[in-house]
C-alpha cells in the first residue's frame, strides 16, 4: 500500500475516533524542497521529507496501539485491518517505527490522563 495524504488522514481519523479526541490530525502543507508536510493537531509535530507520510501514519497507528494497551479497549476491527495494511508498508523503515513507538508512548500517557480526570 502506498502511504499518501489520504491514507494518513484515514489512519488519523481512526485514531481520533478511537481515542475520543486524544489524537487529532491537522492536515498537510506543501514545502518547496521538502515535499508535503503533515501536521499533528495536538502536538507541535510536523513530519516532512521523503518518508513523512509513513512517519505520520505510524504515529497515529502507534497512538491507537498505546491507547488500547493502556485502556484495555479493543481497536475496532476495520481500523485494525486498515492499520495492519499500512504497517506492512513501513515495517522496515526505522524512522516510521520510531514514530510508531512515540505514538504508542503518547497513547498510553493520554489514556492514563483521561482515566485520572
Amino acid at each position: 500500500m502506498r502511504i499518501t495524504a489520504k491514507v494518513v488522514k484515514t489512519v488519523a481519523t481512526y485514531a481520533e475516533e478511537f481515542t475520543g479526541g486524544a489524537f487529532k490530525y491537522h492536515g498537510t502543507s506543501g514545502d518547496i524542497g521538502h515535499g508535503t508536510g503533515y501536521f499533528d493537531g495536538i502536538k507541535q509535530q510536523v513530519w516532512i521529507g521523503r518518508n513523512a507520510s509513513k512517519e505520520a501514519a505510524a504515529y497515529y497507528i502507534g497512538g491507537m496501539l498505546g491507547w488500547a494497551r493502556q485502556s484495555g479497549t479493543e481497536i475496532p476491527e476495520d481500523a485494525v485491518k486498515y492499520g495492519q495494511a499500512v504497517q506492512e508498508s513501513y515495517q522496515h523503515n526505522a524512522k516510521a517505527m520510531a514514530s510508531q513507538n512515540e505514538g504508542e508512548a503518547d497513547g498510553k500517557f493520554r489514556a492514563v490522563v483521561k482515566a485520572e480526570s
